[in-house]
């Protein structure tokens, strides 16, 4: 199944911003995402492909964590019309975008031998920042051997399992490795290679389905290019009646109304999470993708409450597992603020705009209404707080509107990560956010408040995370 590459990061995206509904005191967003770019730059190194005649696989690394996608298609007397503009072709099986991540290993399957293919890199990150590589071209071997190739001896299929096994055999002279396999005799869907020349070949196929017949061939190439084929042989792999194991479940991190739960499975299997008050019914979240690395994040909690959950996963043959009943507590809500304070007409003052209760924040916008009568913000002197400064924050952006009296302030923190698992941010607890340059323009008391109908906040898995505001006065007095 193919679309178009460029409406994919695109629409994803601006569906995500069109959904927000900004949330406030005691309110939440409906919307999932609202992350702002960082002031800095995605890139895309150490590109390298490895074919076969029916399948490639593209290595890559970006710079900071992303999805990616690549557009490909034959290069039939030069580049075709398809990749000439930005509608470009995205093979939606070619890999998967469930996590971010810095290393990528994506495979074209379904490609023709001995065929000269143009592709292209694009990637998005956390952030929204994007990047894309110039084209380039690979080819994919022939399939036919040459005479005097490498002899191939005891051919065998060994380790047969429910959803792999190894192909092992043997050449006469050192040479790479090649495996070929389907459910239907040399109309081959899957292929891996090793390019490490050896006499002793082995290679895991993977990925397979239980209580299925699959054939496999192996192909081997010596160092002139010499290459011999062999034959056909079949297997059948064993019926799946054990359920996954679970590895390393975990509580990632919480905030006042938000949680993330992480575990792996040792084959592909859905994810489930079961949780609540306990001795009261509980509410489940399941997403049916088969997959080892699971994230499930968690929404609509309340602030300082302990809940109990377990985790479950179902392989694809509904096998069925558990973990023990576990648990964890939510933060409390996150408050802006800011001191009842005074100063004289004329003068100016640097008011300090308060946070209180973070906890692995990743996203942040306040907008704050101040009387534009009583108060003129001053635009270049809005500055960072040390809580800005001192949590690694990657981007910090202010905004006056002198005629309605409004100041918008945009933060975002790095997330942290163990391998593609976000575990967090390091904007936690309490501090000075920023700095709002105030001059008195005339005498007596005026309030400064958060919009709690424009302001939001989110965690590192793009979830709305409450909070909530106290309003400040500010007496301007006769000079």
């Amino acid at each position: 199944m193919k679309r178009e590459l460029a409406t994919t990061i695109s629409s994803a995206l601006i569906a995500a911003l069109m959904g927000i509904t900004w949330i406030g005191c005691s309110q939440q967003s409906e919307g999932d995402n609202g992350i702002n770019p960082v002031d800095d730059e995605l890139t895309i190194s150490d590109v390298s492909v490895s074919t076969t005649p029916f399948r490639a696989t593209v290595d890559f690394t970006v710079n900071y964590p992303a999805v990616a996608e690549i557009a490909y298609g034959v290069n039939a007397g030069g580049v075709p019309d398809s990749l000439q503009d930005d509608s470009l072709l995205y093979d939606e099986i070619a890999y998967d975008t469930l996590f971010y991540r810095k290393d990528h290993s994506v495979s074209l399957t379904g490609l023709s031998p001995a065929t000269q293919y143009v592709y292209k890199i694009s990637a998005l990150s956390t952030d929204s920042l994007t990047a894309s590589t110039s084209q380039a071209t690979f080819t994919t071997p022939d399939t036919t051997g040459g005479e005097g190739g490498p002899l191939i001896s005891n051919l065998a299929i060994v380790e047969i399992g429910s959803n792999s096994a190894r192909v092992i055999w043997d050449t006469d002279i050192p040479s790479d490795s090649r495996a070929y396999w389907s459910e239907t005799p040399a109309d081959w869907t899957d292929s891996t290679f090793i390019e490490n020349l050896v006499v002793n070949h082995t290679l895991l196929l993977d990925n397979l389905e239980s209580a299925n017949e699959y054939y496999v061939q192996v192909r081997s190439t010596e160092t002139n290019g010499l290459s011999s084929t062999s034959d056909i042989i079949s297997f059948s792999t064993v019926a799946d009646d054990e359920p996954p194991q679970l590895i390393d479940v975990e509580v990632l991190y919480t905030t006042s109304n938000t949680a993330a739960v992480a575990w792996r499975t040792n084959e592909p299997a859905d994810s489930r999470v079961i949780y609540g008050l306990a001795g009261e019914e509980r509410d489940s979240l399941v997403i049916a993708n088969y997959i080892r690395e699971h994230v499930i994040g968690l929404t609509g909690l309340s602030p300082q409450t302990s809940y109990e959950f377990f985790v479950a996963s179902h392989d694809e043959e509904g096998n069925r597992t558990s973990s023990s009943l576990l648990g964890f507590d939510t933060q409390a809500e996150i408050t802006i603020c800011g001191p009842d304070t005074s100063f004289a007409r004329d003068d100016t003052l640097m008011f300090p705009l308060r946070i209180e209760g973070a906890q692995d924040l990743h996203a942040l916008e306040l907008v704050i209404n101040y009387d534009p009568i009583a108060l003129r913000a001053n635009p270049a002197l809005i500055e960072e707080g040390e809580f800005a400064l001192d949590n690694n924050h990657m981007f910090f952006e202010s905004d006056v509107d002198p005629i309605n009296g409004t100041i918008t302030l945009q933060v975002t923190w790095s997330i942290t990560f163990n391998g593609n698992k976000p575990t967090g941010t390091n904007a936690d607890g309490d501090g000075t956010l920023a700095f709002i340059s105030f001059t008195g323009l005339t005498t007596g008391a005026t309030e400064v408040n958060m919009d709690t109908g424009l302001s939001n906040a989110y965690d590192c898995l793009s979830q709305a995370v409450t909070i909530g505001c106290e309003g400040a006065t500010i007496t301007v007095t006769a000079p």
